[in-house]
């Protein structure tokens, strides 16, 4: 008898099931783009919440007008990380609330 991994089970599960792929697609993309921030924006981490991702847009929400403001700035250098580490043209856009 041969044991396969159990994520392949779960792959196969989740796409047995439609509508099931695309919300756990966008909860891989937030917590990846939650380790992206973290790691190469480490000042600005903490003043960010990666709230969601819908349709090719990552929204966050900035603690303060201030973080905001760099966040904006820093919009190219964060897209830029993203596509790096997720992979280019699943991340297009950013959006920024507070």
């Amino acid at each position: 008898m041969a044991f396969e991994p159990l994520g392949n089970l779960l792959k196969k599960q989740i796409q047995a099931k439609p509508g099931v792929s695309g919300p756990v697609q966008a909860s891989r993309i937030v917590l990846r783009a939650c380790d992206v921030v973290t790691a190469r924006f480490p000042a600005l981490a903490p003043r960010l919440e990666i709230v969601s991702f819908r349709d090719g847009v990552l929204t966050v929400k900035a603690g303060s007008g201030a973080a905001a403001a760099e966040t904006r700035l820093r919009e190219a250098q964060l897209l830029a990380a993203l596509r790096e580490d997720i992979g280019p043209g699943v991340v297009r856009a950013l959006r920024v609330r507070l």
